[in-house]
């Protein structure tokens, strides 16, 4: 069994992975992406959504916000970039 200082390492160093590989031009890129497909920058709920849609959003939902968590990323920042994107497209 693992200590707790030996666990707290391994999500350290998963975590430093993490921001590098969305730190990059390309990880930006997919992060953007994800932010889009898992319901960030738009309600995951609406008119004709079944309860078992509903459910598969929410969790990409969760995913998605899982890894800005864990990379520190402003939420709100990131979807105001977005938006000016998708404004711009």
């Amino acid at each position: 069994m693992k200590d707790i200082a030996t666990l707290a390492i391994e999500k350290l160093q998963l975590q430093a992975t993490y921001k590098r590989c969305f730190g990059t031009e390309d990880g930006r890129k997919v992060l953007e992406h994800l932010c889009k497909v898992g319901f960030i920058v738009r309600p995951i709920g609406g008119a004709g959504v079944t309860e078992q849609e509903l459910v598969r959003r929410s969790g990409m939902q969760g995913l998605v916000l899982q890894i800005l968590n864990f990379i520190n990323k402003d939420t709100a920042e990131l979807v105001e970039e977005i938006e000016k994107n998708l404004a711009g497209e």
